[in-house]
């Protein structure tokens, strides 16, 4: 999956108050008809901003980045 492939790459040796950082600011790249589509401050993520287009792809490029979220909140289950 390309997003998780990113966000890999993405959240590589970031704190982890970095990495929640990154987590909101993708969903919000995702889910935010006004947020720009393409963010700077985001690298390789910012490519993703076209999925926003795709709704029904949506769910498809958060899902890693919902399990990641997951994961540093101490969940086993995520919620989409």
């Amino acid at each position: 999956m390309a997003s998780a492939s990113v966000m890999t790459e993405a959240v590589r040796g970031k704190s982890v108050e970095r990495v929640r950082a990154l987590y909101q600011h993708f969903m919000r790249l995702l889910n935010d008809e006004e947020a720009p589509q393409t963010a700077d401050d985001m690298g390789e993520l910012a490519v993703l901003g076209v999925v926003r287009d795709f709704p029904s792809r949506r769910n498809c490029a958060a899902l890693a980045w919902h399990t990641l979220a997951a994961a540093l909140d101490g969940r086993t289950q995520t919620t989409i």
